[in-house]
């Protein structure tokens, strides 16, 4: 919580309401809500993001219903994530993908990711793993 809560100060404190983009990021069919301050090489499509995200160097972020008050460490994927994603950290190479069809804004996620984490919503069975 004390990285969130620091991240909401050095943005508010850095850009204010803004949307800082860095060089070689991509940016399509997104809603970006500021302060969002989002690193370089960055891939950003069909997502809502903001207020109060930090996407560092890297990132990918596709088709994600709306993230807000996260950090996203370098190399961070989130793809394909139907549910509202707040008050969450993602380390650096990890990636969240997959989610549940047709849910709506009540339906929330909080996640803590270590660095070079996996995981896949909704949960799949491995075959042979007990």
């Amino acid at each position: 919580e004390q990285w969130l809560e620091a991240n909401r100060w050095m943005l508010d404190k850095s850009i204010g309401d803004e949307v800082q983009v860095g060089e070689g990021s991509m940016i399509d069919n997104c809603e970006i809500i500021g302060p969002v301050m989002i690193g370089e090489n960055c891939l950003l499509s069909n997502c809502t993001i903001g207020p109060y995200v930090c996407i560092q160097n890297g990132a990918e972020v596709r088709n994600c219903q709306r993230i807000e008050n996260s950090i996203l460490l370098e190399d961070t994927k989130l793809v394909n994530l139907d549910c509202y994603i707040h008050d969450s950290i993602f380390g650096r190479s990890s990636y969240l993908v997959g989610g549940v069809p047709n849910v709506s804004r009540q339906d929330m996620g909080i996640f803590i990711m270590s660095d070079h984490s996996t995981i896949t919503l909704p949960a799949t069975r491995r075959i042979g793993v007990s």
